[in-house]
């Protein structure tokens, strides 16, 4: 249901023979679960906030904007970022081998890495998932 509703307006959901032989059949709006999700949302925009406070930064300074994970084609998700930094994140292809990319720069000291010239440090890595 999330990932059809990434693309479209609603979806049906059909459960066949869910009890007693009664099928279940019902429409889901993308309103419906953004507005479960609405607590959530207000917690992207405060933890991007945070994590910029804490690397000293703020959102001008930020070049481009990666989404990674099944949240990241939610269309809310993407307007909140889209907002927050004035700019749209970037359309990820591969995401499987982007997490692998950002592990392996994680993994090596960063005066080391020849992935990461500038000796960048990430210290805090956060995983905010929605579902």
């Amino acid at each position: 249901m999330k990932r059809q509703l990434s693309t479209v307006a609603t979806t049906e959901i059909n459960i066949g023979n869910l009890s007693d032989g009664v099928n279940f059949v019902t429409t889901v709006a993308r309103r419906t679960p953004e507005a479960l999700c609405t607590d959530i949302f207000v917690s992207i925009t405060a933890t991007l906030t945070a994590s910029l406070k804490n690397a000293k930064l703020s959102a001008p300074d930020i070049e481009e904007v990666l989404l990674v994970g099944g949240s990241a084609k939610m269309p809310r998700v993407i307007d909140l970022v889209t907002v927050f930094f004035k700019q749209p994140p970037v359309a990820v292809e591969n995401s499987g081998q982007l997490v692998a990319l950002g592990a392996s720069l994680l993994s090596v000291p960063p005066e080391e890495s020849p992935l990461n010239p500038a000796g960048v440090l990430a210290l805090e890595v956060l995983d905010n998932s929605i579902g």
